[in-house]
């Protein structure tokens, strides 16, 4: 009910209910415990009767009674309306006669009021007297269009800002298509945790440029291969570290001697056990094959400052 014009229209639809609703309850109250019946003839045509009721109940207040001759309108009227299966003799016969006409016509309006609305909001036929299923369709009306006016502005502010691309109205199909979007958000928020982890993985490999080339290609076409490379290296830790001890020991008591392991180990010279800069170091007491031993403390011979070069090989 956006539109002011239907907005005051449903308003005075509602209040006139509502008066119907009253002036039945009222009119059921006074008829409790009574049946009036009529002839159809009298019956079909109520303001017509309504107004012999009303001359007849002031000639019953005035003590009066109906001729049959000299007035046979209203004796007919007197005779074809029955409270409680006898003819009208008093005023509160007339009384109830007349609720029994009035409640009739509210009835008639009650419906008509109805029809009209149920064409408007596209609501079932409802069978029977309006008077028992006018207060239910009256309750959900109110529920429903109450809805539009007081809640779905804040859920449209709401929704505009979680689908801001979706165009939202009051359709129902439209609310459909945005409430299985909603359904399926939960996704977006386990792509950006996806996301997030990749993220941290490449900042992980910054270190490693092969790895982190590999990661970022989209195939990862030598992932695997750069991993299980990087695994076979972890793997060479305890042996490097272990070289490096050998190393220290070695230069604590022959510096020069760890210096030239240490530049053969990277020059890839003969006796390289591993790959440049995880060589496996030789102890203190060992050296690469060629190399004459000499135990840690003992003077080099007289001439020779260190370990010389190798003894050139025989053709």
């Amino acid at each position: 009910m956006a539109d002011p014009h239907w907005a005051r229209v449903w308003t005075d639809h509602v209040t006139a209910t509502g008066d119907l609703q009253r002036s039945l309850a009222e009119l059921a109250r006074t008829l409790g415990g009574h049946r009036v019946t009529a002839a159809g003839a009298l019956a079909a045509e109520p303001k017509k009767l309504l107004a012999g009721l009303a001359e007849l109940r002031d000639r019953f207040a005035a003590g009066k009674g109906v001729n049959r001759l000299l007035q046979a309108g209203l004796y007919r009227v007197a005779d074809e309306v029955r409270v409680d299966g006898e003819p009208l003799r008093t005023v509160e016969d007339a009384d109830l006669a007349t609720a029994w006409v009035r409640r009739g016509q509210a009835r008639r309006r009650l419906g008509e009021h109805w029809t009209e609305w149920i064409q408007r909001l596209d609501i079932p036929p409802r069978p029977g007297d309006p008077e028992v299923w006018a207060g239910t369709l009256l309750a959900e009306a109110e529920q429903s269009l109450g809805w539009d006016a007081r809640d779905w502005p804040e859920l449209s502010a709401r929704l505009r800002v979680l689908v801001p691309q979706e165009e939202l109205d009051l359709d129902a199909g439209r609310l459909a298509e945005v409430a299985a979007l909603l359904d399926d958000s939960p996704v977006v928020f386990v792509l950006d945790e996806l996301e997030a982890r990749d993220q941290a993985v490449a900042d992980s490999l910054v270190p490693w440029p092969a790895l982190a080339a590999a990661w970022f290609d989209p195939e990862l076409a030598e992932w695997d291969g750069r991993v299980a490379e990087a695994r076979r290296l972890a793997g060479l830790r305890p042996e490097a570290a272990r070289q490096v001890a050998l190393r220290d020991r070695l230069a604590e008591v022959a510096p020069e001697w760890a210096a030239q392991v240490g530049r053969r180990a990277g020059a890839g010279g003969v006796g390289r056990a591993v790959p440049a800069g995880l060589a496996v170091a030789a102890g203190p007491d060992v050296v690469r094959p060629g190399r004459r031993q000499r135990r840690p403390g003992r003077a080099e011979p007289p001439g020779r400052a260190g370990p010389g070069p190798d003894p050139p090989a025989h053709r």
